[in-house]
């Protein structure tokens, strides 16, 4: 099954992600946006909204495979 789940992270004010001259890289990790910038200092952001209510019931994909671990159409 595919679940998509979002995530929303407050981006420190003056900070453009897209800004060579300032942020040198930026990722997601265990669901922490973590900023380094040129100057060598840091951001861990955690996620302002909890998605563990998301409804997970209903996958946008599923797929069933049988025994022998075959894709079944």
């Amino acid at each position: 099954a595919t679940y998509s789940v979002n995530y929303f992270f407050k981006i420190p004010d003056g900070v453009d992600l897209e800004n060579s001259n300032q942020v040198s890289d930026h990722w997601i990790k265990w669901n922490v946006l973590n900023i380094e910038m040129v100057d060598g200092s840091t951001y861990e952001i955690e996620p302002f909204t909890d998605t563990a209510d998301e409804n997970l019931k209903r996958p946008e994909e599923t797929c069933l495979v049988n025994t022998e671990f075959e894709e079944v159409p």
